[in-house]
């Protein structure tokens, strides 16, 4: 895959207007390459609310193209400050280069610190949360309407055709609050007019203990929100997920007529069930909406690497839960052209993987540019069409010669087979494993996906059921009891072996099966067709949970950065499942870590290459350097180290217990990767 997308999110200020053609040479000669595309991180929306033409050559108050680089002395500063032609001449001499155009905004305010802002005439227009989560300055709910009763998404369309119009912008790109709600639905937007929307849309009443109307007294409006949350929580939700449809058909259909392009950012790193349940958003609507281009926030070095404010609190590493929410989101939406967002830095927001971390920032390239989606051939496709680099100002040129060579190295890999199971992924579940949770806050798909990829399974991919059978590696399935009937018998009849985890239903006990014995949310793994396995599979006895006995009592995680409550299932489950796993289904090709301190940090994914060698990416889970004392069963004719880490050479031999294959020792830099070609004999 040599043609792979490159689209680069950066602020306007990482130009220079003190050139003539506003250093966009410069730009792309420091980039070694150019880009398919970029989106110019305009920051304030007033951007869009204040544009009224080109007529007169304004300048820009400093909050509009700074991403509160006014606040900082930073070297992205360019000054002086930019005017409307200077960026009509951007985006002018980057079309000289075949380079695309977006723009991109976020609904945040600056309290009038650089401006009079658009927002402070109409602030009905802001999100009304509950207390404990209220905005600093007002933040625009897109959703919402004018005092008149107009609505502020098809203003804001109307200013966003003329502002791709007069600039020649190509699309528009949806981010942060403008792609969904900045808030969960827990939490926002809790005001007169969205509950006046939710209620003509259900139909549903409140109580006439409830007020219908609160005009602004918070006390009131919180009574509500708790009410609402907790006794129309699923109507809350599906109000959400049609307005949200709604609103994005809306912007794809009036850009698509003029020949604009829309990407948009998903639900920041959650999975369609999560991304359903926190902000009423369905990944399954994207591609019949239109939206173009999707791009998934990949963000896990930044997320691990973070202070405790903005560090993502999960139960297992944050590359685990993105890997889960990845293969989950392709398969959800099979047909959408995906990007992964390459977080490599953000000065504004004080952090730089690139700079401090960049073993792990290769580690996430290699690896999501290598998660698959099988098509409706049994053929694996990478879940990923390229990368969106975030944010790319002030990136030196050696950085970026690092970060090509990486893309190209991870992109550059086909895979003709995986090595691994593949989790099997029904469209028909999303609903009734929403309804699942609602009711048991037991674990979904994507839960206990990401507690077997840390507990060591090796998943190659995710597959559509329909095209399961199609797939040559063992399959995995989740919560197969909320399967519909039908797709339960196509399970079943699959040739494969099929490992089965989670809530089992009405589904046939299995070859092998064992349970989470005295934990609050009982789960059973099962084997169908497959040997039974030696030796004794048992899982120790836990303490049992309290749960609440009203479950809609349960605290909301405050951010998508914190895990979702589900009731607990056992690391010793978690890690028996996998042990059957590699029983039952050992790897293609074996590379079994030999009994070492540092086994545990260890994860391997393998694929296979048209000419047949193997490409297996061995990862570092630990914050420390990991050395692998390694073997494998079938005896190797070659092994060379393909990404160039600094290290003494990899060396392989004879393995010593007598038995075929080789044993080879490689370290691992902390969080980092190594990706090793293997040609194995016949």
């Amino acid at each position: 895959m040599t043609d792979y997308e490159k689209i680069l999110w950066v602020e306007l200020i990482g130009f220079n207007n003190r050139e003539p053609d506003m250093g966009v040479k410069s730009y792309i000669d420091g980039l070694g390459f150019t880009p398919t595309g970029v989106s110019i991180f305009m920051w304030g929306p007033d951007f869009v609310h204040l544009h009224c033409g080109l007529e007169e050559d304004a300048e820009f108050p400093p909050g509009i193209g700074s991403y509160l680089d006014v606040w900082f002395d930073t070297p992205k500063y360019q000054g002086p400050p930019w005017h409307k032609f200077q960026l009509k001449r951007l985006v002018d001499e980057f079309h000289r280069y075949g380079v695309r155009v977006l723009f991109s905004i976020f609904p945040c305010s600056l309290g009038n610190r650089w401006h009079q802002e658009w927002v402070y005439d109409h602030q009905e227009l802001g999100n009304v949360t509950v207390k404990g989560f209220e905005p600093w300055l007002p933040l625009i709910s897109p959703l919402k309407r004018f005092a008149d009763g107009s609505y502020y998404e098809d203003f804001l369309i109307d200013q966003v055709l003329r502002v791709v119009a007069d600039y020649g912008f190509d699309g528009w790109h949806l981010a942060d609050g403008y792609n969904h709600s900045w808030y969960q639905l827990a939490h926002a937007d809790y005001s007169d007019d969205m509950v006046d929307q939710f209620l003509r849309h259900t139909g549903v009443t409140l109580p006439p203990e409830v007020p219908v109307t609160c005009a602004g007294d918070r006390d009131r409006e919180d009574a509500r929100a708790r009410y609402i949350w907790h006794d129309l929580r699923r109507e809350w939700i599906d109000f959400h997920v049609w307005r949200n449809e709604v609103y994005l058909r809306k912007i794809t259909t009036r850009l698509h007529a003029v020949g604009k392009l829309v990407t948009s950012n998903t639900c920041w790193t959650r999975d369609p069930v999560e991304a359903l349940y926190r902000y009423g958003i369905d990944y399954r609507k994207f591609t019949e909406i239109g939206l173009d281009r999707m791009i998934i926030e990949t963000c896990s070095a930044a997320g691990e690497m973070m202070d405790f404010i903005c560090r993502a609190r999960f139960s297992v590493p944050f590359f685990d839960v993105l890997q889960s929410t990845v293969l989950l989101t392709k398969a959800c939406a099979p047909d959408g052209r995906f990007l992964f967002n390459n977080c490599a830095q953000d000065i504004t927001e004080g952090w730089s993987a690139l700079r401090y971390f960049p073993a792990f920032m290769e580690r996430e390239i290699m690896m999501y540019s290598n998660f698959y989606c099988y098509d409706g051939s049994g053929k694996p496709q990478k879940c990923f069409d390229g990368v969106q680099v975030c944010l790319a100002a002030d990136i030196e040129p050696h950085e970026w010669k690092f970060l090509l060579k990486k893309w190209n190295l991870g992109f550059g890999t086909e895979a003709a087979a995986l090595d691994g199971v593949t989790v099997v992924w029904s469209n028909r579940m999303v609903e009734r494993e929403l309804e699942f949770y609602l009711a048991t806050r037991r674990s979904l798909t994507a839960n206990i996906l990401y507690h077997l990829i840390a507990s060591g399974v090796r998943v190659a991919g995710s597959v559509r059921i329909e095209d399961a059978a199609k797939v040559a590696t063992p399959l995995l399935v989740i919560n197969p009891g909320l399967m519909p009937e039908e797709e339960q018998t196509q399970l079943l009849a699959c040739s494969q072996t099929l490992f089965a985890v989670g809530e089992m239903g009405s589904m046939p006990a299995g070859v092998q099966s064992f349970a989470d014995r005295g934990s609050a949310a009982p789960a059973e793994f099962r084997l169908y067709h497959a040997p039974a396995v030696s030796g004794e599979w048992s899982v120790p006895e836990i303490a049992e949970e309290e749960v609440p006995a009203d479950l809609m009592e349960i605290k909301e995680p405050p951010s998508f950065f914190d895990e979702q409550y589900y009731r607990r299932i056992s690391d010793g489950f978690y890690a028996l499942a996998a042990a059957m796993v590699t029983a039952v289904a050992p790897p293609l090709v074996a590379m079994v870590n030999v009994d070492t301190l540092d086994r545990k940090f260890f994860h391997f994914e393998g694929v296979q290459l048209p000419s047949g060698k193997w490409r297996y990416f061995v990862t570092n889970e630990n914050w420390q350097y990991i050395l692998g004392d390694l073997q494998t069963d079938v005896p190797a004719r070659s092994m060379e180290i393909m990404n160039e880490f600094r290290g003494r050479p990899m060396r392989f031999e004879e393995r010593q217990d007598g038995l075929p294959g080789t044993r080879c020792f490689i370290r691992i830099p902390p969080k980092g990767v190594g990706v090793l070609d293997m040609e194995f004999e016949k």
